[in-house]
C-alpha cells in the first residue's frame, strides 16, 4: 500500500510555482504592484461677445468683438456662426476661423431696410476640433426706422464786430435717416450793411462743417442784432439756429480820405476781381468797377485793368474812367492775362494832366534785355494817349508813376540793375536817380504829392528815396509781415500801407507817420491788393 502524499505537499508546489511565474512575468522581484497613469484632460473652449445687445437701424450695421478662450490642451482653430438670426439679419466675422494663435473676431451684423423692428435672440457659435461646441447669447435689436433728417449747431451763440471789421464763427450739421445730401446754408435778418458769406457753401455730401464770415460796413449803427442761420436739404426739414450779432463803434483813428485798391471776392481770394473805395473815417466799402491795379487821382479820374471778358486766364484792357465813373475804351489789351501765371500788364498811371497813361508790360523783341535762352524778352514801361497811340516806350523797366512836373519815374528791371530811374518831360533816355543803392528789384513806387520823394517795397519792408539830387534812402518800416504796396497821404504827411503773410495778404489797412511808436491797423472785411491810392 502506497502512502497518500500529504495535503501540504501537494499545495506548496502549485502556489510556487505561481509566484515564480508572476515574478518573471515582472522582470524581477518586486514585492509592490504601480497603478497604470490617469488619461489627460480633454481640451475645451468658451466664447463670450463684449456687449450681450446690439442695436441696429433697418438697412444698417453694428459691430462687436467675439473673445475665444482656450482651456486646458486644445490649441487649435476655431470657427464662428451666428445662430438664430431672422431672415434679412446677416452676419461676418472677421476672422471666420480664429488661428490658434489669436483670440479675437469681429463680429458684424447687417439687417436689410425690410427687416422689421424688434428684438431678436441669437446665439455666436464656436466650434473646434475635438471639443464641444460653445454658445454666447446675443440680443439683436432692429430699431424703429426713423425718417431722413438735418441738424445744425452753432460754435457760438453770440458774435462781437466792430464797424468796418469782420468776424467768424464755425458752425457744425449732422445727418440721419439716411440722408447723405449737401447741405445749402443762409443766413436772415442781418441789417443793411452787414454781408455773411459761408466757406463752404454748400457743405458737400460727406462734410460736416463751415465757416460763418460777417463783414460790417463801417455805416452800420451800433447795437445788437438777431440773425437766423438756415441749412437746407433735399427731402429734410430746414433747420435753423440764433446768432447775436453785436456791432460795436469802430476806434477812431486819427486819419482821414479814401482809399482805393482792389479786393478778392470769395471765390477768387487769390485773384482780385474788383475795385473799391473804402472811407477812413466810417469804414463805409463802396463797389466801384470790375477790375484790378486801380491808379485814383486827386480829381477822382481812376486808370486800372479791366475784365475784357470771362475766365481765370482772359484778356484784360488797360482802361480810364472819368470822375463820374464812366469807362473809356481800353487803350492797351493785355492778352490771357492771368493775376498767377501770366501778368503781362501791371501799374497803369494817369500823368498829371490826365492825357497820358503811363503802365508795365512784357514783350519779346528789343535790344537790352535777353532770357537764358538767349532770346530777347523784357518788360516794358509804354506810355500811351487817351486815344491809345503809343507815345514811349522804355525797354527793361517796369511800375512806372508820374511826377507832379509830368516827368515819368521807373523801377529798373534785372536787365537794368534795378535801381530808380526818372525820364525827362519829353521821354528822353532815363536817368539813374538812387546813386546804384537800390541794387536789386523794388516794386510798388508811389510819389510824394509835392514830388521830392518816393515810396516803394524794397527786401520786404518800406523804403522812402529823395529825388531831389541827394539820393537819400530812409527804411521807413521794420513790420513782421513783408510790404506789399503803399501810397502818401493827399498832404504827405501820412503813409497807407498794405502787408502780405507768406501767400495772402492780411485783411488789413496800416495807417502810420514818420516817428509814430506803432501804426494805426484799420481791419478790412475782405483781401485787399495794391496798388492803393489814398484822396
Amino acid at each position: 500500500m502506497f502512502p497518500m502524499p500529504s495535503l501540504r505537499s501537494r499545495v506548496v508546489p502549485a502556489v510556487l510555482a505561481v509566484a515564480l511565474a508572476g515574478v518573471a512575468a515582472c522582470g524581477g522581484d518586486k514585492s509592490t504592484t504601480e497603478p497604470p497613469p490617469p488619461p489627460p484632460p480633454a481640451g475645451s473652449i468658451s466664447v463670450a461677445v463684449s456687449a450681450p445687445s446690439l442695436t441696429v437701424a433697418p438697412g444698417g450695421s453694428q459691430t462687436t468683438t467675439v473673445t475665444i478662450t482656450r482651456l486646458d490642451s486644445f490649441t487649435g482653430a476655431v470657427s464662428l456662426a451666428l445662430d438664430g438670426a431672422p431672415t434679412g439679419v446677416t452676419a461676418s466675422f472677421d476672422p471666420a476661423s480664429v488661428p490658434g494663435s489669436a483670440t479675437t473676431s469681429t463680429l458684424t451684423v447687417t439687417t436689410a431696410a425690410s427687416v422689421a423692428p424688434g428684438t431678436y435672440q441669437t446665439s455666436v457659435r464656436a466650434r473646434g476640433q475635438g471639443v464641444a461646441d460653445r454658445t454666447a447669447t446675443l440680443s439683436v435689436v432692429v430699431a424703429q426706422s426713423q425718417p431722413p433728417a438735418l441738424s445744425l449747431a452753432l460754435n457760438a451763440a453770440a458774435l462781437s464786430v466792430a464797424q468796418a471789421g469782420s468776424g467768424t464763427v464755425g458752425l457744425t450739421i449732422s445727418r440721419s435717416g439716411g440722408f447723405t445730401g449737401s447741405v445749402t446754408l443762409a443766413a436772415g435778418g442781418a441789417p443793411a450793411g452787414v454781408t455773411a458769406s459761408f466757406d463752404p457753401n454748400p457743405i458737400p455730401e460727406g462734410g460736416s462743417a463751415s465757416t460763418l464770415t460777417l463783414a460790417v460796413g463801417g455805416s452800420v449803427a451800433a447795437g445788437t442784432h438777431q440773425l437766423t442761420v438756415t441749412a437746407q436739404g433735399q427731402g429734410v426739414a430746414d433747420q435753423s439756429a440764433t446768432l447775436s450779432l453785436t456791432v460795436t463803434a469802430a476806434p477812431a483813428t486819427g486819419f482821414q480820405g479814401t482809399l482805393t485798391l482792389a479786393r478778392g471776392v470769395a471765390s477768387t481770394v487769390y485773384d482780385p476781381e474788383e475795385v473799391v473805395d473804402v472811407d477812413l473815417a466810417s469804414g463805409a466799402v463802396v463797389l466801384r468797377f470790375n477790375g484790378i491795379e486801380p491808379h485814383r487821382t486827386s480829381t477822382g479820374e481812376t486808370a486800372f485793368l479791366a475784365r475784357l471778358e470771362p475766365g481765370f486766364v482772359a484778356d484784360r484792357g488797360v482802361v480810364v474812367a472819368d470822375a463820374q465813373g464812366v469807362t473809356g475804351a481800353p487803350l492797351f489789351v493785355c492778352v490771357d492775362f492771368s493775376a498767377l501765371s501770366n501778368r503781362i500788364c501791371h501799374n497803369p498811371r494817369l500823368s498829371p494832366n490826365k492825357q497820358l497813361v503811363a503802365f508795365g508790360t512784357v514783350a519779346d523783341g528789343g535790344s537790352v534785355c535777353k532770357t537764358s535762352f538767349d532770346l530777347f524778352w523784357a518788360d516794358y514801361v509804354v506810355v500811351r494817349d487817351r486815344s491809345g497811340n503809343e507815345v514811349a516806350r522804355f525797354e527793361g523797366y517796369y511800375y512806372p508813376d508820374w511826377l507832379p512836373d509830368g516827368r515819368l519815374l521807373m523801377l529798373g528791371s534785372p536787365c537794368r540793375n534795378a535801381g530808380v530811374w526818372i525820364t525827362d518831360a519829353s521821354f528822353g533816355t532815363p536817368t539813374r536817380v538812387d546813386g546804384g543803392q537800390v541794387g536789386t528789384p523794388a516794386a510798388n513806387p508811389a510819389v510824394s504829392p509835392d514830388g521830392s520823394g518816393v515810396i516803394f517795397a524794397w527786401n520786404g519792408q518800406l523804403w522812402m528815396l529823395a529825388v531831389d539830387g541827394q539820393a537819400q534812402l530812409t527804411q521807413l518800416t521794420a513790420f513782421p509781415y513783408s510790404v506789399a504796396s503803399a501810397t502818401w497821404s493827399p498832404d504827405g504827411a501820412a503813409f497807407a500801407a498794405l502787408l502780405y503773410d507768406v501767400n495772402l495778404p492780411l485783411q488789413a489797412v496800416l495807417l502810420f507817420r514818420p516817428g509814430d511808436a506803432q501804426a494805426t491797423v484799420v481791419n478790412l472785411p475782405f483781401y485787399p491788393y495794391g496798388p492803393i491810392s489814398w484822396h
